[in-house]
């Protein structure tokens, strides 16, 4: 169970070329958690108690300047101080305790606790260029910031030297456009991207191990939205998006590999379209969608019994409203061929189990 109070004051203020925004933000969370795992063929249950009391603060302010009439630029900055208390306490029951409690590991060092201050900044510098009304052209550099945090699996697997991970930093670039013609009939938006990090918080999951530590990363990739109104009722969209992961630094056996991030396919796409009809004063519209997502790996480790395939999942829905909504039917059916896909693999393959478990994408299912 936790207690959240948060509390933000916020200025808003400005003119025809300027506008600003400036303020304070307070967050506490005062939480104690409770996490079992009952491994039955051992008669043996790992259990872990743990609280983190954070407290958070920030200072914010964003300004819009009009340089000219078709050139906007974006400044902000928000500053962030984190303090978190944190305490943490295995006890596990049955014989095969051992297994899952390894010297030098958070649950065989009794009564874990920490107190832990950190800060840490983020911005934001961004141009808009209003080409004319149906073009729009963007740059931005962002820095972005996570707070630190404590790893408590549920088994203590931990390593004890690693229990608190720091903060992450981000800097990210992006270039893109948004543009409308055929009398605004059509709209494309297209991005590329390259986020840079440092201290970045890699989840990996060994077992029954649930680990987060700090390694560099990077990312990068581009996405594409594009739709269409062919006819009065008629409406297709097709988009697509590529991307490319780099982990740094993650402990395989012996060695430090460079890995691709967990559920990150190198390609997605999705296709759909709309058709609608006016009944009186009643509208029918009917949607289908289909969506491709790339094969990808559902842990950070890359093991091939993680890597999920490549696959379409299709989506449809039916809406029958009134011409000014206020009243609406609608039958939905998600995954209508009925694929069966699996869409994460959970690898246990280590002892005492020894295997993978997969969960599998629902099957087709109609709702209203």
């Amino acid at each position: 169970n936790a207690r959240h109070l948060t509390q933000e004051l916020r200025l808003i203020g400005g003119s025809e070329a300027l506008h600003w925004t400036a303020g304070a933000y307070f967050l506490r969370v005062d939480g104690t958690y409770e996490q079992a795992f009952n491994v039955l063929p051992f008669a043996t249950r790992p259990a872990e108690t743990h609280s983190v009391d954070t407290k958070s603060w920030s200072l914010f302010g964003q300004m819009d300047f009009k340089l000219r009439e078709d050139l906007r630029l974006t400044v902000g900055v928000r500053g962030t101080r984190d303090h978190k208390d944190y305490e943490y306490l295995e006890h596990c029951t049955g014989p095969a305790c051992g297994a899952f409690l390894a010297p030098g590991t958070i649950g065989t060092a009794g009564d874990l606790k920490d107190s832990h201050a950190e800060s840490g900044w983020s911005g934001r510098l961004q141009l808009d260029w209003q080409l004319n009304p149906d073009a729009l052209l963007y740059a931005s550099i962002n820095r972005g910031y996570k707070a630190f945090n404590y790893n408590a699996g549920f088994v203590g697997q931990a390593p004890l030297s690693k229990f608190r991970f720091d903060g992450e930093n981000l800097m990210a670039y992006e270039v893109g456009g948004k543009f409308e013609f055929l009398e605004r009939r059509a709209r494309l938006n297209a991005a590329a991207f390259y986020y840079d990090y440092k201290n970045y918080q890699a989840f990996d999951q060994r077992g029954f191990n649930f680990t987060l530590f700090n390694t560099d990363a990077k990312i990068y990739g581009a996405d594409l939205d594009f739709m269409i109104k062919a006819t009065k009722g008629l409406t297709f969209k097709l988009g697509a998006a590529g991307l490319h992961t780099e982990v740094d630094n993650v402990p395989i056996a012996t060695q430090l590999l460079t890995r691709r991030a967990p559920q990150s396919p190198s390609f997605a796409a999705t296709a759909g379209l709309t058709q609608s009809f006016v009944l009186g004063s009643w509208t029918l519209s009917g949607t289908f969608e289909d969506s491709y997502t790339g094969s990808n790996y559902s842990q950070l480790t890359n093991a091939p019994v993680t890597l999920m395939p490549s696959g379409w999942i299709a989506n449809a829905r039916i809406n029958l409203s009134t011409l000014n909504d206020r009243l609406t039917f609608s039958v939905a059916a998600n995954n209508v061929f009925d694929k069966e896909r699996p869409a994460y693999a959970f690898d246990v393959s280590a002892p005492p189990l020894g295997g993978a478990y997969n969960t599998y994408v629902k099957p087709r299912w109609i709702s209203g």
